[in-house]
């Protein structure tokens, strides 16, 4: 997204000044945490400065992207290299949830391997956010435990494949799934399947009752939870005015994570934002 521009002309002592106005960006989170921002078009990609840029000023030190699985090599490679420039984290973002049927992750370990491609030339591109979603699945409105057995199967072996070439696995998950009986998955997901877990908490004002089994599991194997916070405004993908912070603002959302972290003070706990369009959205003046 590029920076919304005027330009002004000014006349001093007669001497013309043209001035160009940019949209500010105002500074939210301290550098103390580790802030992340998922982002799912290529707008983010294609005007990469821009979007490190903001990244900087917002204090966000990693980014979710999303990446097609054929992607333009020269792009990707000036994307990262911004990324490099700017000291921000790179994660490629991707997920079908048809890749929660197939236990030998068939198109994901394909996946990891044009991530690996990059990784080698690029030291800002740290691993892969997976973001499958089975409960989306007819499949799994009609056999869930079998749907959700294939999918943990089908996550160990993406991550053992990622593990192979030195890439980090962070896997988005549900906040429900301890609630529907899965919570046996869940623990296995969090130990063989996942560096951390990123927790789609998606009711403001209990996150923290919401998210307590995973982020006791992740204390138990000593592994990292991320929790989501979602911008976008109700009435997108179903959303609900109960499950955004679009009315709230991005304060409100630094101010219930800072809570959270004193809840889960033995715990590591980072927060990160769901997504990058309406994250500048809300921070622009």
């Amino acid at each position: 997204m590029k920076n919304k521009q005027q330009i002004i002309k000014v006349t001093f002592g007669g001497v013309l000044v043209i001035v160009s106005l940019l949209t500010f960006i105002k500074p939210y989170f301290d550098d103390n945490y580790e802030t992340s921002v998922f982002s799912w078009y290529e707008e983010q990609v294609i005007n990469f400065d821009d979007t490190f840029r903001t990244l900087s000023t917002l204090k966000v030190s990693t980014i979710y992207q999303f990446i097609s699985y054929n992607p333009d090599v020269e792009l990707i490679d000036d994307f990262l290299e911004s990324a490099t420039k700017y000291e921000k984290n790179v994660y490629f973002l991707t997920g079908e949830p048809e890749w929660a049927l197939d236990p030998e992750a068939t198109e994901l370990k394909a996946y990891i391997e044009t991530i690996n491609m990059f990784k080698k030339k690029h030291t800002s591109l740290k691993g892969i956010v997976i973001d499958v979603e089975p409960q989306s699945l007819d499949e799994y409105q009609e056999s869930p435990a079998e749907v959700m057995s294939l999918f943990v199967q089908a996550m160990k072996t993406a991550y053992t494949a990622a593990h192979k070439v030195g890439l980090e696995v962070v896997l988005c998950l549900p906040n429900s799934l301890d609630t529907l009986g899965f919570e046996k998955d869940l623990d296995i997901l969090i130990r063989d399947a996942s560096d951390s877990v990123a927790i789609m908490n998606y009711h403001r004002g209990q996150e923290i009752e919401r998210i307590e089994t995973e982020a006791i599991l992740s204390a138990k194997y000593n592994k990292p939870i991320i929790n989501i916070y979602e911008l976008q405004p109700a009435g997108i993908f179903d959303l609900t005015e109960e499950n955004t912070y679009f009315n709230h603002g991005v304060t409100a959302v630094y101010e219930n994570y800072k809570y959270m972290k004193n809840v889960f003070d033995t715990q590591e706990i980072f927060l990160s934002l769901h997504e990058f369009q309406h994250l500048r959205m809300l921070t622009e003046k």
